[in-house]
């Protein structure tokens, strides 16, 4: 099987796939595998969901996962509920925000999302924001504000110097991790969230040869698989191994875990797509 390389650190604690290292000599080969089996494709409304940019599973609402489209839109969250084959759609207003570029969308599994705007294909912000909001406030009401909004710029360094757009992030321990979307590369990056800092720097730790550009990543409950999205390929990170897997989904920007063994990624033409590892 033909081998794509590359280049991640990667620590390992408590068998829990992790990317906060500096040991940059770990190698992964990510074999292409036929251990992903696609369920059921399911569509949601596009006039309702304009371009699906970030996916995330409710921590509160079983079945449902939070989703968005990008830069210029509304600033607002669309839950997406699946009844059988069906997909109720549900808009959620964030007050005093603004989607300049929203590329994706994490939670810390205990009702915390952290919305994205991470976005820059033009190479012309240097803060970027996150913006944390109470999920259970916002299934209440409606509606929420940001309890906090996260400004951060890349950390300076002769690798990052030109890196500024990022399309991918997920949460674990009190960090945010991003990745960066270049033609060739991607570069991790970590940002850690207990600072009260009034600008925080998000460091790279790491950089990775690739085929395409990654365009999401979202990690198991248990933490011991990380899916990496690009336009072209999934990558599944276990603890001493990846895999990789074709894809021709049309224009995908977003992955999300359901269970450990269950992984939806949606498009921006307003398709679902539903997968089991097998």
């Amino acid at each position: 099987m033909k081998k794509i390389l590359v280049y991640l650190c990667c620590i390992f604690c408590c068998s829990c796939v992790s990317l906060d290292s500096r040991d940059f000599s770990r190698v992964l080969s990510a074999n292409q595998s036929s251990d992903l089996e696609l369920v059921k494709v399911l569509n949601f409304d596009t006039e309702l969901v304009k371009e699906s940019s970030g996916l995330v599973a409710s921590s509160v609402r079983e079945n449902s996962f939070f989703t968005h489209s990008d830069s210029f839109n509304r600033a607002e969250l669309e839950l997406l509920t699946l009844n059988d084959d069906v997909v109720d759609v549900k808009k959620f207003k964030i007050d005093c925000a603004f989607n300049f570029d929203w590329e994706d969308i994490a939670s810390d599994g205990k009702g915390v999302l952290f919305i994205a705007d991470t976005g820059d294909n033009w190479r012309i912000r240097d803060l970027k924001r996150i913006y944390c909001v109470s999920e259970l406030e916002l299934l209440q009401n409606g509606r929420t504000k940001p309890f906090r909004v996260i400004k951060f710029r890349y950390k300076r360094d002769d690798f990052s110097s030109f890196v500024t757009d990022c399309e991918a992030c997920y949460f674990k321990n009190d960090k945010l991790y991003l990745f960066s979307k270049e033609a060739g590369v991607t570069s991790l990056f970590v940002l850690p969230l207990d600072s009260k800092k009034r600008f925080l720097e998000a460091e790279r730790v790491s950089s990775a040869v690739i085929s395409d550009k990654v365009t999401a990543v979202d990690v198991s409950d248990d933490g011991k698989v990380i899916a990496l999205l690009t336009y072209s390929k999934l990558y599944l990170m276990y603890e001493n191994y990846a895999k990789s897997f074709d894809l021709d989904l049309g224009q995908c920007e977003a992955v999300a875990f359901g269970d450990s063994n269950t992984i939806y990624i949606s498009n921006e033409s307003g398709s679902l797509y539903v997968y089991k590892i097998r």
